[in-house]
């Protein structure tokens, strides 16, 4: 289980105003009509990407030589080195948020926890969601080997804001504002909402032993689901396993 900031990230990953790129916008909206009509900046963007991939930003970039563009087209992704730079800058930017939510006192402050909650899932998924698929399908093994550190911390570390108190009292504190509890959207709200449950059934009201216990359980729980899935995909020590025909 990933908790709260992982759930909350894959159901609702737009919910708090997360950025989406331009070309990823225009593909969310109804193009024109016309077959090669485009009336919107955002249509030509989308149109020119795949009619004229040599002259746009997004599409030279698959024809450019020399010029090593990333994983995903992703500069941060250019080796293993930088794929695990990008880790401890995820988790960098997300204690920054941690540190945020928990001093937010002002009026203004508390009004962002729940946004703020959200870039912390944005900020640690966006690496984590590329590490789980480079460790399975890289065929290099320096890549896999980079992946699965990268994922494995960074799963340790979110399993500990899923149990994090400060961060659930916070998020409390906030709901059970009425002014700020009328300011919020319906959106927001649910958000909130989803965080909160989740953080509920993470275990958030056991003591602090209990809490270290679950998150390292957890962890565990994590790391032996990878090596299994990971040993699925080697060859037997014997090239095959042999299966008699009458048990076939």
């Amino acid at each position: 289980m990933r908790g709260a900031l992982w759930r909350l990230h894959r159901v609702l990953p737009r919910a708090s105003g997360r950025r989406i790129p331009r070309i990823a916008r225009a593909a969310q909206r109804p193009l024109s009509t016309g077959l090669h009509e485009a009336t919107r900046e955002e249509d030509v963007q989308l149109r020119d990407a795949f009619d004229l991939p040599t002259q746009t930003t997004l599409g030279s970039a698959w024809f450019q030589q020399g010029q090593p563009t990333g994983l995903l087209m992703e500069s941060r992704f250019v080796s293993p080195k930088s794929f695990r730079q990008s880790g401890q800058e995820a988790m960098a930017e997300a204690a920054t948020l941690v540190e945020r939510v928990l001093g937010a006192q002002t009026h203004a402050q508390r009004r962002q926890v729940v946004k703020c909650l959200d870039q912390l899932s944005d900020a640690l998924c966006r690496v984590m969601d590329v590490a789980e698929l480079v460790r399975q399908v890289h065929p290099d093994s320096s890549w896999q080997a980079a992946a699965e550190e990268v994922y494995g911390g960074m799963l340790e570390y979110m399993n500990g804001l899923n149990t994090h108190v400060g961060l659930y009292a916070k998020l409390v504190e906030v709901m059970d504002d009425p002014v700020i509890a009328a300011d919020l959207s319906p959106v927001e709200r649910e958000v909130a909402l989803s965080f909160r449950r989740d953080f509920e059934r993470s275990g958030i009201h056991l003591a602090t032993t209990a809490h270290a216990r679950f998150v390292e359980l957890s962890s565990r729980i994590h790391d032996q689901s990878r090596e299994f899935l990971r040993s699925q995909a080697l060859a037997p020590a014997g090239g095959a396993v042999p299966v008699p025909v009458d048990q076939l």
